[in-house]
């Protein structure tokens, strides 16, 4: 039997007289090695970051990666290979290579060896940007999106190095990205959520969002969909109306990918997205500056944002950058009509540190409402 961390496992037992007695569930714990990987620009043209990047048109560049990882597990992760995708971006410099490294099909293969539970292991891995480029494409820009983090349990994955937005394993790995509801009248809430793929493409699954009651389970979805096929780095939205049957009640909205765990996912966690509705509450918290309140700050995982417009705008969006201005997260499908908005963001993939969020309402021809402020991840 393969289960897999976060997993639910049913079971029954057998008595003395040939009875099947159902027995609690139970939940999958994560035991044995688990691998966090990063892989980071670290030098450019033999300058490392903090000073800067230079180079010279037509000149080749050389661009040096600092590659960590760490055994944050309970057992021993032995033979452990990394295999790194140059993308379209990147070529290797096999001549350069480390004696622990080698090149096979095009991807270059780390070899890191034994790794007892909190061990470190880093390497220089050398490459140069392509000289197939197009031109006109900001070199900076793929330099500085070519990184990329994972944290799971020792398998044998491939990373697409050279677009974070791609970072393919040879896994399963749904998430529920957004969740935002909006009063659309006194007395329905529209609610969306969003959800993405990041890792193979699969499919036959549902997504669905459903409402909860007073704290109990959730039975009947206000909006559901079969995917026949959820490719690699998709993104799928999904949006039903809800009739709470009474303001004066507190709701509580899910979303929910893959419901029922028809795919085996080498996370579960990240499946489901919650946010709760009260009437009262979002009032009271829309009290204090009447465009934006965001929420815990610091932050850990989830984000929730209120917001409130007073007429319809083109476009609703939330950018965060880090404190050298470097853009690290953007999201641009919030809902943008009048009234009264939340939203739920995972930000579980943003590294720990202090940023600077900027919420945008945009409207053609009209000075765009904002609102700015530092966020801390930790």
């Amino acid at each position: 039997m393969k289960i897999t961390n976060g997993q639910q496992l049913d079971f029954q037992n057998e008595d003395d007289e040939g009875f099947f007695i159902m027995s609690p569930p139970l939940w999958v714990m994560p035991v044995g090695p688990r691998i966090s990987i990063s892989n980071r620009v670290y030098m450019v043209n033999g300058v490392t970051l903090e000073n800067g990047i230079q180079f010279e048109p037509d000149e080749d560049i050389f661009v040096h990666t600092l590659l960590s990882i760490r055994n944050s597990g309970s057992d021993v992760s032995s033979n452990t290979e990394i295999t790194i995708h140059p993308g379209n971006y990147f070529v290797i410099l096999e001549d350069n290579l480390p004696a622990n490294c080698r090149v096979e099909d095009g991807l270059l293969v780390i070899d890191a060896g034994l790794l007892i539970p909190g061990d470190e292991f880093e390497q220089v891995l050398p490459f140069k940007l392509s000289p197939d480029i197009p031109k006109g494409v900001d070199l900076r820009t793929i330099i500085f999106s070519s990184e990329l983090d994972y944290e799971g349990t020792a398998v044998e994955a491939k990373f697409n190095f050279a677009d974070s937005s791609k970072v393919l394993l040879e896994v399963f790995d749904l998430e529920v990205k957004e969740l935002t509801y909006s009063m659309i009248s006194d007395s329905v809430v529209s609610v969306t959520a969003r959800a993405g793929n990041r890792a193979m493409p699969t499919g036959k699954l549902w997504f669905r969002i459903y409402p909860i009651f007073g704290g109990g389970s959730y039975e009947f979805p206000i909006a559901e969909m079969l995917i026949d096929t959820f490719e690699t780095n998709q993104t799928i939205s999904l949006t039903g109306q809800f009739k709470p049957p009474s303001m004066d009640k507190s709701v509580e909205f899910i979303a929910i990918i893959d419901d029922g765990r028809s795919i085996r996912e080498i996370i579960e966690v990240n499946n489901q997205l919650k946010t709760s509705f009260h009437l009262t509450a979002l009032e009271d918290l829309m009290a204090g500056n009447g465009l934006l309140t965001i929420y815990p700050n610091p932050v850990h995982q989830e984000l929730y944002m209120n917001y409130s417009l007073d007429s319809r705008y083109d476009r609703v969006r939330m950018i965060i950058y880090d404190m050298d201005g470097k853009m690290c997260f953007q999201s641009t499908d919030y809902p943008a009509y009048a009234g009264k908005h939340q939203a739920v963001q995972r930000l579980d993939l943003l590294p720990n540190g202090i940023y600077i969020y900027r919420f945008v309402a945009i409207k053609k021809g009209e000075n765009p409402l904002q609102v700015t402020g530092r966020l801390v991840k930790e």
